[in-house]
């Protein structure tokens, strides 16, 4: 059996028990392992996996409230990234944007 990688978030306050909204933490996962996330496809399919997690974790909430919590999910499994395929991730995503930072040194 193949183990595979996934990141997992903490959710606070998600959990659905019987319809209603429970004050119990969840985590949620999303799968990585078979993603190349240095590829726009791959990048694509890491967003689409996210949204996915993030509206399924917020569904049964106002608009609003569902809005910002899926904000919130889809920064954290963002932030979730192994810092070497969230770089690959950023430089991939169509649109992006490149954020440089630069040091002048008086010679």
């Amino acid at each position: 059996m193949r183990a595979f990688a996934s990141l997992s978030v903490l959710a606070l306050g998600l959990s659905l028990t019987a319809g209603a909204a429970s004050a119990q933490d969840s985590a949620h996962r999303v799968r990585i392992d078979d993603l190349d996330l240095a590829t726009t496809r791959g990048a694509a399919h890491f967003d689409a996996r996210v949204q996915r997690a993030a509206r399924a974790a917020c569904s049964g909430r106002s608009p609003l409230e569902a809005a910002r919590c899926r904000n919130n999910l889809i920064r954290q499994f963002q932030d979730a990234l192994p810092a070497a395929r969230r770089g690959d991730y950023a430089r991939a995503r169509p649109g992006r944007q490149v954020r440089a930072e630069v040091r002048v040194h008086n010679v």
